[in-house]
């Protein structure tokens, strides 16, 4: 079954269910650059959260109560900068762009 095929199920089951779901989240690992810069483009709504002192990054999508929480290595959306004295994760500029206040 496909992602979009799995969210229509869901979807369908919800549906169904009404009571069942309040606020729900549904999270993916292991998207790449191409595909969250694709998410990005898509959905001008969508949020990337860095988290700091971690290696992942949290790209969040909202549709309704549902949130689709998408993981990422923050590599694949951050180079490494020195700022203070520190090393720091610093958007590359692709991503930099696409991000949304």
């Amino acid at each position: 079954m496909t992602f979009p095929e799995s969210l229509r199920a869901y979807a369908e089951w919800c549906e169904q269910n009404p009571n069942s779901q309040d606020g729900g989240t549904i999270t993916t690992y292991g998207e790449s650059a191409a595909q969250a810069k694709g998410i990005m483009l898509a959905d001008p709504h969508a949020k990337l959260d860095l988290l700091p002192g971690h290696n992942i990054a949290y790209l969040n999508q909202r549709f309704g109560s549902l949130t689709v929480q998408h993981v990422l290595h923050k590599h694949d959306v951050c180079n490494q900068s020195i700022v203070d004295n520190k090393v720091v994760a610093v958007l590359k500029p692709e991503f930099a762009e696409l991000v949304r206040s």
